[in-house]
């Protein structure tokens, strides 16, 4: 949901994000006004509107890339491989957007600059999937991951780019 919660961004097989016009809130029927493309023959996992404007979505897919998007053109603005293998967890940092985190079936989580595509660090460590992510404010975050035996929550905190298990 874009934060003036008139757009709704969505991920589909097609490699796709649909951007839906939803401001009209009587209407049972909303209208696809963009599609943002990966140019990728993988299907996107997790889209994420930007926190503080409606012209920019991060989404992920399932070969590990992420890209944010103008939305009022549908033309990509920044595209990294983020991970070896599907990016499902997405996250802006809440107050600016000038972080982004993202979660994989790698095991791995990477905390990048939203602005220039950096690597700020990986977080490593889990022992399977992690399977999302999500900022608590612009200094923390919060991972999990599921396996057949168990649910794990793990909170990080950085500090200065450093990692500390709580």
């Amino acid at each position: 949901m874009s934060c003036d919660d008139r757009r709704l961004a969505t991920g589909s097989y097609d490699g796709k994000i649909g951007i839906w016009d939803i401001d009209d809130t009587r209407s049972t029927s909303y209208e696809k006004i963009r599609e943002c493309d990966f140019d990728s023959n993988s299907f996107v996992l997790n889209t994420k509107y930007h926190p503080s404007s409606s012209s920019k979505v991060l989404g992920s897919n399932s070969d590990g890339l992420v890209c944010e998007f103008d939305v009022g053109s549908g033309s990509q603005l920044n595209c990294v491989q983020a991970h070896k293998m599907a990016v499902q967890g997405l996250d802006y940092s809440p107050i600016d957007g000038n972080l982004f985190v993202t979660s994989s079936h790698d095991g791995e989580i990477h905390l990048y600059d939203t602005r220039s595509s950096h690597l700020i660090n990986v977080f490593s460590g889990h022992g399977s999937w992690v399977t999302n992510v999500k900022f608590c404010d612009n200094k923390h975050f919060v991972s999990w991951f599921s396996s057949i035996f168990f649910i794990l929550i793990s909170i990080f905190i950085f500090i200065s780019y450093l990692c500390i298990f709580c």
